[in-house]
């Protein structure tokens, strides 16, 4: 990756254009169903400016991604949080329900949402899909955590003209610090989108990066599979021993404490054993959960070998 460097990719303006035909490629889209952003953070921000005025209503699930609140209030308008139930379930009627009684502008749904790890799957987004175009909504789908699911909605696109999904390389392709990441949909929301973004596309180091992610995607996909494996593997240590866990359909896994005391007592104790999770987490229904990312099997493997005793002192059981 770095020997492919010039000092030109330095001085000069950058084309992201090849990169989006390679993306698009890969997914089996046009290029005009595609653009490229600095990270999946700048394509929400364009959605957000592009249908969101002053005034109006956005919908997205609670607890979700916080910068959504931030988007909202940059534009003016009132965030709607539609609440998981205490076993993280969201009751999908119901959300139909609010769709039609609210109007909003905009729905944004994090597919696997975060910091939850559930998933909504295909069958689920088209039915809100549906109810969305019926209330003249966009429906945008948050897909930073795709590849540790095999679900997605970009098969909508087609299907729905209202349907716009942002993925980025900052998670399951690793490239965080670089911000790269793009946004999908229908030709003509996308013409739209990118009306609301600067003259440039990512920048040029990014870019390359990306190309090397393509050039080295079955890598990049056994990495992902190390880690889902890893994620396997500790859900199902704490499914075996009656721990509060969920499913989780992204690069975390989540467990209930018994307290939120007991919670900050696991984040220290794994600490000094050279660990970093991160909580107690503070949105209900997580106030007492603490959140572990996932890594290869070998390391949940060490993980759970040197730390199975903090965390089963003061564990919440089922």
């Amino acid at each position: 990756m770095l020997g492919r460097i010039r000092s030109n990719d330095l001085a000069a303006y950058h084309d992201s254009e090849r990169l989006e035909r390679r993306i698009a490629d890969w997914l089996g889209l046009l290029p005009t169903n595609l653009t490229v952003t600095a990270g999946s953070s700048e394509a929400l921000g364009m959605v957000f400016e592009a249908y969101v005025d002053e005034g109006t209503d956005v919908l997205v699930l609670s607890p979700s991604y916080s910068l959504y609140e931030v988007f909202a209030a940059k534009c003016g308008a009132r965030l709607i949080g539609f609440p998981f139930d205490s076993n993280l379930n969201v009751d999908l009627e119901s959300l139909i329900n609010v769709i039609v009684k609210e109007q909003p502008r905009l729905i944004v749904l994090a597919n696997p949402n975060q910091p939850t790890g559930t998933l909504m799957r295909s069958a689920e987004l088209g039915i809100i899909a549906n109810a969305a175009l019926d209330a003249g909504a966009i429906l945008l789908v948050d897909e930073a955590y795709w590849l540790f699911t095999p679900e997605s909605a970009l098969n909508l696109i087609t299907d729905y003209p209202n349907v716009i999904v942002a993925q980025t390389f900052s998670k399951a392709r690793g490239l965080a610090g670089l911000r790269l990441g793009f946004c999908v949909g229908p030709a003509e929301r996308i013409s739209e989108v990118e009306k609301f973004r600067g003259v440039t596309k990512s920048n040029s180091i990014a870019l390359l990066a990306g190309h090397y992610i393509l050039d080295h995607l079955d890598w990049a996909l056994a990495r992902v599979s190390d880690v889902v494996a890893g994620r396997e593997y500790l859900m199902n240590k704490f499914f075996e021993s009656g721990l509060i866990t969920s499913t989780s359909h992204a690069n975390f896994v989540l467990l209930e404490r018994a307290s939120r005391k007991s919670a900050v007592q696991l984040v220290a104790s794994a600490r000094a054993s050279g660990y970093a999770i991160r909580g107690p987490l503070s949105d209900y229904p997580l106030e007492n959960f603490v959140r572990i990312t996932a890594g290869p099997s070998n390391l949940m493997r060490q993980f759970w070998s040197q730390c199975s005793s903090e965390i089963l002192e003061y564990a919440k059981h089922r």
